[in-house]
C-alpha cells in the first residue's frame, strides 16, 4: 500500500506532463457539460478500460522484464493509455454487444473485471502464491484503480448498457429457440395428422346447371318429298332431243324432251284439210236450198228435206273435223315433254334417238320437290292424346336431327296426326313440313325426329353419369361439399334426355355432382376433384358401373 505513492512521487517530470494533458481532455462517457475527473480517475480510466476489453490485454504482461520497461518509460505508458482513453465509446459498445451475442457466457464475464487478464507472469525463480514487493504494489495500485472505477458514476451507465445487451441477446436466442422447436412440433404434429387420415379419392365432377329445358318426344322419321313425278312419254316416237341436265333445278313448264313431231304435224294438218272440205259442202248445201226455196212449187218438198238433211250432216262433219284438229293438236304437243313441277331432275333413263313408247314403264327422267319437303316419322301410341291436347293450344314445332351425328337439320311445324294406329307396331305416324330453304333434308333421309311438347322452367340440369340407383330403387348424386367432402343427395329425375338428367328436387344450380368415381365413396369421404365438365355437350366416359350401392 506504501509503494505506489512511492512511485508516483519517483515519477520523472515528463510523466506529470502528460497526466495533466489527459485530465484536459473529456472523458469517453463524460455529460456535455465539460467536467473533469481528477487526476487518479484519469488514471484509473485505462485500468478499467483494460478491464472491459479482455481481449487487448491479454499478452500484455507476460514477464517481469515487460514490467521493468513500463516502469522505465512512464511517457510511453502513459501515452498509450490518452490513446485508449480517446477511442470512441461506441466501438466498445459495439465489440461488447457481438462477444455477447456469440457466446453470452462471455458477455456475462465481461461485465466485471477481468483480473487475470492484467496479472503479471510470474518468474521462474519465484515460487507461486508469493509476490514480491514490486508485485505487491501493483496490485495495490490495480485494486485502487477498480475501487474508483467502481466509484466512477461514468462507468456504472456501461454496465448497465451491456448488461442490457446480454439480456436482449439471450431473449433473441430464447424466442429464436422457441419458435424453432415449436415449429418443428407443428410440422410433426401435421405429418401425423395426414398419414393418420385416409387418402382423398379422386373424383371427376359435372356443375349443376339450372336453366329452361325444353321437352321433347323422339321418332325415327323418314323425308318424304312433297311431290315426286316419273316422266313418261304420251306418244310414241324418237326423241331428237334433250333440253335438261342431270341434277338441274327445273320449274314447271320448262322443256325437257322433244319427240319427232313430223307425223303427227301431218295428222293434224289432214285434219284440217278435212274440216275445210267439210264445210265447202256445208256451204254448197245451204246454197242449194237457198234457191230451192226461192222456186218456190217448182221444187218438191221431197228435195227440199234431203237438201237440209245434208246442210246438217255437213255441219256435224265440221264438228267432228274440229274435234280431230283438236286432238291432234294434243297430240303434237305431247311431242314437246315438259316440267309439271318445281323440283330437281334427277338421272335421265333414256338418251337420245331411242324409241320411247307410251305404255314405257320406267319412265325418261324423275323430278323430285325438295322446298318444302315433308318428314314421317312414328311416336308410341301413349302419347297421343297428350299431343292432341298439345295441338289444340298451339302449333307444335318438329325438330329434324341427323341420326349419325345429331346435327341439327332444319325446323319444321307438325301438319297432322294420321287417322289411325297401327296395330302391328303400336304407333301413330305423323307428318312434319320443312320449307328446307337450305337443303339439308333429302327425300329418302332416315332423320331423328323430335317432336316438341313441353318447356320446364328453370330445373336443374346435370350429367346423367352422376345419377346412381340404390338398392331401393331411389335415385341419389354424391354432392361434393366446400371442404372437399361428399354427401348424398337423394333426388328425383324428371327426364333423361341427350345425356342430361333433369331434376324436380334434391340439388340446386351451381353444386357439383360426381359423375365418375363413385364405387369409392360414401358419406363424408375426401376426394380431390380431377376432370371438370363445366359445358354440356362435351365427351364424358361413361364405362363406370350404373348401380353401386350407397353407403
Amino acid at each position: 500500500m506504501d509503494s505506489a505513492p512511492e512511485n508516483e512521487n519517483n515519477k520523472p517530470a515528463g510523466a506529470d506532463s502528460a497526466p495533466k494533458q489527459q485530465s484536459a481532455l473529456p472523458a469517453p462517457h463524460e455529460e456535455p457539460s465539460g467536467n473533469q475527473s481528477p487526476p487518479d480517475a484519469q488514471h484509473a480510466l485505462p485500468a478499467s478500460t483494460d478491464a472491459l476489453e479482455p481481449t487487448a490485454h491479454v499478452d500484455a504482461p507476460k514477464s517481469n522484464e515487460s514490467t521493468a520497461k513500463k516502469q522505465q518509460a512512464p511517457d510511453d505508458a502513459h501515452d498509450k493509455h490518452s490513446q485508449r482513453a480517446s477511442q470512441p465509446a461506441s466501438e466498445e459498445a459495439t465489440a461488447a454487444a457481438v462477444n455477447a451475442i456469440a457466446a453470452l457466457a462471455a458477455a456475462v464475464a465481461a461485465v466485471g473485471p477481468n483480473a487475470n487478464a492484467d496479472k503479471p507472469a510470474q518468474k521462474p525463480s519465484e515460487k507461486p502464491g508469493q509476490p514480491n514487493a514490486e508485485e505487491k504494489a501493483k496490485q495495490d495500485e490495480k485494486a485502487k484503480q477498480e475501487e474508483q472505477a467502481k466509484n466512477d458514476p461514468t462507468k456504472k451507465p456501461r454496465k448497465r448498457r451491456w448488461l442490457s445487451v446480454a439480456v436482449l441477446a439471450a431473449l433473441v436466442l430464447l424466442c429464436v429457440g422457441a419458435f424453432f422447436y415449436f415449429r418443428q412440433r407443428a410440422a410433426v404434429a401435421e405429418a401425423e395428422k395426414k398419414s393418420a387420415e385416409p387418402p382423398a379419392v379422386p373424383v371427376s365432377v359435372a356443375n349443376v346447371i339450372q336453366r329452361d329445358v325444353p321437352i321433347y318426344l323422339d321418332g325415327l322419321g323418314t323425308v318424304q318429298a312433297e311431290n315426286t313425278v316419273t316422266v313418261h312419254t304420251q306418244v310414241d316416237g324418237q326423241i331428237v332431243r334433250i333440253l335438261f341436265t342431270e341434277g338441274q333445278d327445273v320449274h314447271k313448264g320448262d322443256v325437257l324432251v322433244q319427240i319427232d313431231p313430223r307425223t303427227f304435224q301431218a295428222q293434224l294438218n289432214q285434219a284440217v284439210a278435212k274440216k275445210a272440205l267439210d264445210e265447202a259442202d256445208l256451204y254448197n248445201a245451204r246454197l242449194n236450198l237457198l234457191r230451192d226455196l226461192e222456186a218456190g212449187d217448182a221444187v218438191t218438198k221431197q228435195a227440199t228435206s234431203d237438201l237440209r238433211a245434208t246442210i246438217a250432216k255437213d255441219e256435224a262433219s265440221i264438228e267432228s273435223d274440229q274435234a280431230q284438229i283438236e286432238y291432234q293438236q294434243t297430240l303434237l304437243s305431247y311431242t314437246t315433254i315438259t316440267s309439271p313441277i318445281d323440283g330437281r331432275t334427277g338421272i335421265r333413263q333414256v338418251d337420245v334417238g331411242n324409241i320411247v313408247h307410251a305404255a314405257d314403264v320406267g319412265g325418261i327422267l324423275v323430278i323430285t320437290q325438295l322446298e318444302p319437303i315433308s318428314v314421317i316419322f312414328t311416336l308410341p301410341q301413349q302419347n297421343l292424346q297428350r299431343i292432341r291436347d298439345r295441338m289444340q293450344q298451339a302449333t307444335l314445332s318438329v325438330l329434324a336431327v341427323e341420326s349419325s351425328t345429331d346435327n341439327e337439320l332444319g325446323t319444321g311445324r307438325l301438319e297432322l296426326v294420321d287417322n289411325q294406329i297401327d296395330q302391328t307396331t303400336g304407333t301413330i305416324k305423323l307428318k312434319s313440313e320443312f320449307q328446307n330453304k337450305d337443303r339439308r333434308l333429302w327425300p329418302g333421309e332416315f332423320v331423328n325426329a323430335r317432336l316438341l311438347v313441353d318447356t320446364k322452367r328453370d330445373a336443374p340440369v346435370v350429367d346423367s353419369n352422376a345419377v346412381r340407383v340404390g338398392p331401393d330403387d331411389k335415385n341419389y348424386i354424391f354432392v361434393v361439399k366446400p371442404d372437399k367432402t361428399v354427401e348424398i343427395r337423394y333426388v328425383t329425375v324428371a327426364l333423361i334426355q341427350d345425356g342430361q338428367a333433369i331434376l324436380e328436387n334434391g340439388i340446386k344450380g351451381g353444386e357439383e355432382a360426381v359423375m365418375l368415381g363413385q364405387d369409392r365413396l360414401k358419406a363424408g369421404t375426401k376426394v380431390t376433384v380431377g376432370d371438370k365438365k363445366k359445358k354440356e355437350g362435351e365427351p364424358v366416359d361413361t364405362t363406370a358401373p350404373n348401380k353401386p350401392e350407397p353407403k
